[in-house]
């Protein structure tokens, strides 16, 4: 992190690192063959907050019509770094006409975010975009996001659902703040005697302090994550990720259907089960240990 680079800027440094080593790969000593050998960097994923790998993939963010950076809306029509690429430079183009409205439609239709615009009424609309056209061209360094012509890398796709800001900050959240939000003194004294009882063999949270839950409306990570583990077996127990998926979907059609429609979040699940079989467990990317 850096107060004075952006994050482009940042990782532009980061991939000249990562290509240096095809050409130059790193000297290492193999433990299993007991022999030097050299090995070349690749970047196989991007785990971050949601907002962020939006930025990995030049997307527009959650705010947009289009929400999601590895699909459009549609699980099964995916993005891709070539499309994104190709996006952005019909924007760049646009943009050398000073006209933002087509740029605008086009983030709108797309989710695709351009980092570039420039105009200059004092000439006819086509001399300035050729003049600005050559200077761009003249520029040095990458023209748009240095993540999206990584080799062996789309940030589109290579950006797994990060759970605890996807899961615990949002769905765990909302779950839980519909449960206890009418509760009475004496429903939350029912709740928590059962539930500081629950056997956490296995589990890996801390201790139930059950007492605390009288401050239910400012629970961190941790107590979510003991809550997301421990108070659904005392309802009903599962073990199958997709129908535990499509259960939190139904529950928020009943009780919320908008959020469906407006949580990005929500629809970032359906893609929980394609990066667990990736990925591994979604446990591995919750960045709060980082």
């Amino acid at each position: 992190m850096s107060p004075h680079a952006t994050s482009p800027e940042q990782y532009s440094e980061i991939k000249k690192q990562i290509e240096a080593t095809r050409k130059k790969p790193l000297r290492c000593y193999n433990a299993h063959t007991k022999k030097n050998t050299r090995a070349v960097i690749r970047a196989s994923g991007l785990p971050a907050d949601n907002p962020q790998q939006s930025e990995e993939a030049s997307h527009i963010g959650g705010n947009g019509n289009c929400k999601r950076r590895g699909c459009r809306v549609d699980v099964g029509v995916k993005r891709s770094a070539d499309e994104v690429r190709a996006e952005v430079d019909k924007q760049i183009k646009l943009a050398m006409y000073g006209v933002e409205k087509p740029i605008l439609d086009r983030q709108t239709s797309t989710g695709t975010a351009r980092e570039m615009k420039s105009a200059d009424p004092s000439k006819l609309e086509e001399d300035v975009a050729k003049e600005l056209g050559e200077w761009l061209e003249k520029q040095p360094g990458g023209k748009m996001h240095p993540l999206l012509s990584l080799a062996g890398l789309d940030p589109t796709q290579d950006t797994p659902v990060e759970i605890l800001h996807t899961i615990l900050l949002s769905i765990v959240k909302h779950a839980w703040h519909n449960l206890h939000s009418n509760w009475s003194e004496a429903q939350q004294n029912l709740f928590t005697i059962p539930w500081q009882s629950t056997d956490i063999s296995g589990l890996s949270v801390p201790p139930l302090r059950a007492a605390y839950m009288q401050y239910r409306n400012a629970l961190i990570g941790k107590h979510l994550k003991t809550l997301m583990q421990t108070v659904p077996f005392h309802v009903h127990g599962t073990s199958d990720l997709d129908i535990l998926i499509g259960n939190v979907l139904d529950a928020f059609a009943e009780v919320e259907p908008s959020k469906i429609i407006v949580r990005m979040r929500l629809h970032v699940l359906l893609h929980l089960i394609k990066d667990v079989k990736r990925y591994g467990l979604a446990i591995r990317n919750s960045t709060g240990n980082f």
